[in-house]
């Protein structure tokens, strides 16, 4: 569906920051934009990415609460959301050439030699990015209903997605661009809103994310520029990181829209890669199904990074 796969790299966003216990925000300048971070806590560095692109770091606040007390947790808000606003949004700025060294930038700035690097969704896909342009930096990923290692998971993931039609109706109401100018910040939100459903095993589960949304208002001007670059890029980190050879945690929800397929070529590729499926469990594993996924994750950190 072509609605769908205009906005394949949506993420939510979850209003769920607690700042006075950031001990360190900050911003690197890029030149077109001010990259900002907040940092958390004290001990081996962690990286989050949050999805979309377009979506807002606090998405993965509820991961950053679990591990602040035994790692310094690093939030990016990437180019376009939060604070790292952009004054032009379009080809020459959406690119994921620009998005790896944004993230560069910051682990330079903080002086960090090697840290672990956590994506969800979309940031599943810059995570490895980065990876694949940085490996001597990059200690471990775990990547979280990632997108997939190359192309190719766009030839299937959206037949999974099932829309109602009150929802479809909704995502065509919002869509308008005179609707959208009118009110920007509602029309995000309903957008979003009728999104969120067919991204989910239990739509109640949309509840809590819909409880403190933060909602960027760009993402649906963001994510199809990313797509598009992706494709002109031909996006494909299999020949990269066959070589890699940190710990790799792929966390992947079973009912999840982009598929087994996806998470298991990402593991047939990395040769220290490793799956662990969350049942009864849609895009938001860390949401949907929270103690299975911190037990998948403490086990993996237990292992890797104590």
């Amino acid at each position: 569906m072509q609605l769908a796969q205009g906005f394949f790299l949506l993420s939510c966003s979850l209003l769920a920051s607690h700042p006075a216990l950031a001990q360190v925000v900050g911003q690197v300048d890029r030149g077109d934009v001010a990259i900002h971070y907040q940092v958390f806590g004290e001990g081996f560095p962690v990286v989050l990415l949050s999805g979309g692109p377009g979506a807002s770091s606090t998405a993965l606040m509820p991961i950053a609460r679990k591990l602040d007390d035994e790692y310094k947790v690093v939030l990016i808000d990437q180019r376009g959301t939060g604070l790292s606003q952009l004054a032009v949004l379009d080809s020459t700025t959406i690119t994921l050439k620009n998005y790896v060294e944004d993230v560069e930038a910051v682990r330079r700035h903080l002086g960090i030699e090697r840290w672990l690097i956590i994506g969800h969704s979309w940031g599943g896909g810059l995570a490895m990015a980065v990876t694949a342009a940085h490996p001597r930096h990059s200690a471990g990923m775990v990547l979280i209903g990632s997108i997939g290692i190359d192309l190719e998971y766009l030839d299937y993931a959206f037949d999974n997605l099932n829309y109602s039609e009150s929802d479809l109706a909704t995502l065509k109401f919002w869509s308008d661009p005179e609707r959208r100018a009118a009110d920007p910040e509602r029309a995000a939100y309903e957008y979003y809103r009728a999104l969120l459903p067919s991204r989910l095993y239990r739509s109640t589960d949309m509840l809590q994310i819909l409880e403190n949304l933060v909602v960027e208002q760009d993402f649906s001007t963001i994510a199809p520029l990313m797509t598009k670059d992706l494709i002109r890029v031909g996006y494909d980190l299999r020949p990269a990181l066959r070589a890699y050879e940190g710990p790799v945690l792929v966390l992947q929800g079973r009912q999840g829209f982009l598929g087994g397929r996806t998470a298991e070529k990402i593991v047939q590729t990395i040769p220290n890669a490793e799956i662990a499926f969350i049942e009864k469990c849609g895009h938001f594993p860390f949401v949907e199904q929270p103690e299975a996924f911190f037990a998948s994750l403490a086990g993996f950190l237990q292992t890797h990074f104590r």
